[in-house]
């Protein structure tokens, strides 16, 4: 029987059950103002150039603006030279998570082959790989295909080289958008419509495939033919990797899948058939296990379809499940709005004041609080212009109020990692729950990594992980510890982070225990690909 125990800790309420906790305050939350409100940042709109193409028939340089509108239905016709490619600055930073192209007798004479660039801070250019392009239309279209990136990017300058084209009618190519997607908020997506196919609904309803807080049983009998779910969203989401929960998983729970998206009328897979789900909890055991499944090619659609391929069935023929569905990311212009919304709320509701390492002045914390709440308001009727302002704000807030903290004994460092600009390095080692860091790792830059160096050697044999919210939590941690001058590995495994832990007053932590004690005073913490979002790592 798991023990629950709850107690009061400086204002905060701790409840711990079986190795994970979740910590909620007892403070007031700061009104969530949301980017919903906002209207379009002229960031969304880059300075388009070119590099070894040229534009013909009448295409002039004036024109390529035309492939980042999302309205243009005018042909842009140019031929293409060895490493060719469009280019997209944009005014500050903004979250790429894929490519959208619209081709006019794209078979014909629209791009087949590209790859995606995007520049580092120190000037370089990270490719991907090239990427074929498969348009369905044999007729005049216009046709627009959404391409995922493997990783949401985010940086100024993009690039997209045309590798190759079809050319039925000679050399000119023709398109109507060669673009980035820009992601314009992190907002929660509205729930999907869902629906089954081949499946008879025996316990739980279709909804609770995405949305099951009570943890109801959801039970399907699978028919002899294709046995499949279909999320229907309202726009187009981004979508890397699957929410699973099992309930005795390897007895009743799914084995097998293949996830699909519909484009232009076909059902696609992008590379992500037959996906075996790999369930810890061995047969015959009463856990309920929470999976979080990555996709090998990321998507970018609308509407999914789950092929349920095969099942367990120790108990008959029935499919059992918590959850089942997308984990889905909004598309659009990233404004920083709930990036901020976030930081602020957590700060109001769990900032610690006093002169312990970490804590913050009282009158630097009601100074912020107040001027934050400012701040946050005016997002929701901010105009493009105010927006950048308002950015520049609220930095300027979190450099005053964290100037204010004693130093931490941890010093910190990042390699091959990006840093949000309103979330401290430090605040990873402030031993407040309240603040967190925002990372991200760049394509091709090598493992991202966070260096946690001690004074003085110490005995450590854990270290606890805090994180803000479920969205981007890591899911796989590698830990070394440098002993003797060389890096010894000391955990290596992945972590579930269940949606149960987590609402909007609430920060949730494991425990990672090391596979032996050692005596250290430096740690490297190797991140996931892509964003992690953390409050806290604490050396024990």
């Amino acid at each position: 029987m798991k023990e629950k125990k709850k107690m009061s800790l400086l204002g905060l309420f701790i409840t711990i059950l079986s190795g994970w906790y979740l910590i909620a305050s007892s403070r007031p939350i700061a009104v969530n103002a949301t980017s919903s409100g906002l209207e379009t940042s002229g960031n969304l709109t880059p300075k388009v150039s070119a590099s070894g193409i040229t534009g013909v028939e009448g295409t002039s340089d004036s024109s390529w603006s035309l492939l980042a509108n999302a309205s243009n239905t005018q042909d842009v016709n140019f031929i293409k030279s060895d490493n060719a490619y469009f280019q997209y600055d944009y005014k500050e930073p903004v979250t790429v998570a894929g490519i959208r192209l619209t081709g006019w007798w794209p078979n014909g004479q629209g791009v087949s082959n590209v790859t995606f660039a995007s520049k580092s801070s120190d000037g370089t250019w990270h490719m991907n790989e090239p990427t074929s392009i498969r348009w369905a239309s044999k007729g005049a279209g216009p046709e627009t295909l959404q391409v995922a990136l493997k990783t949401i990017l985010k940086t100024q300058s993009y690039r997209i080289y045309i590798n190759a084209a079809n050319h039925s009618w000679g050399s000119k190519i023709t398109m109507h958008q060669v673009q980035p997607i820009v992601q314009q908020s992190q907002d929660a997506v509205t729930a999907p419509e869902v629906t089954v196919d081949g499946l008879t609904l025996t316990a739980g309803t279709a909804d609770n495939l995405v949305n099951n807080p009570e943890h109801h049983d959801i039970d399907l009998v699978p028919s002899s033919g294709q046995n499949s779910i279909v999320y229907q969203y309202e726009g187009s989401v981004y979508v890397d990797s699957l929410n699973l929960i099992g309930w005795f998983p390897q007895d009743q729970g799914v084995k097998t899948l293949t996830i699909q998206y519909e484009e232009n009328g076909t059902w696609k897979d992008a590379g992500n058939a037959n996906i075996h789900v790999p369930w810890k909890t061995p047969a015959g055991q009463a856990k309920e296990e929470p999976l979080s499944l990555a996709l090998k090619n990321p998507i970018i659609a609308s509407k999914f379809r789950i092929v349920i391929n095969d099942y367990f069935a120790s108990f008959g023929k029935k499919i059992s499940m918590k959850l089942l569905a997308p984990n889905p990311t909004r598309i659009g212009l990233d404004t920083s709005a709930t990036d901020m919304t976030s930081a602020y709320r957590l700060i109001q509701s769990f900032g610690l004041v006093g002169t312990a390492a970490g804590e913050f002045q009282t009158q630097a914390m009601a100074d912020f609080v107040v001027d934050g709440q400012k701040i946050i308001e005016k997002l929701n009727v901010a105009t493009d212009d105010q927006q950048t302002t308002l950015k520049q704000q609220f930095e300027d807030e979190v450099v005053k109020l964290s100037g204010t903290q004693p130093d931490s004994e941890a010093e910190l460092s990042l390699q091959n990692a990006n840093l949000s600009e309103i979330t401290p390095l430090k605040w990873l080692a402030d031993q407040q729950l309240g603040t967190f860091v925002d990372l991200t790792s760049p394509p091709s830059a090598g493992t991202a990594s966070v260096i946690l160096k001690l004074k003085n050697n110490q005995s450590v044999s854990s270290l606890t992980v805090n994180v803000p919210d479920q969205k981007f939590a890591p899911n796989h941690l590698q830990i070394f510890a440098k002993v003797s001058g060389s890096w010894q590995s000391v955990y290596d495994d992945s972590l579930t982070w269940s949606s149960d832990w987590f609402d909007d007053d609430s920060v949730a932590g494991q425990k990672v225990l090391f596979s032996s004690t050692v005596n250290t005073n430096e740690l490297r913490v190797d991140l996931p690909e892509g964003r992690s979002r953390i409050s806290e790592l604490d050396i024990q």
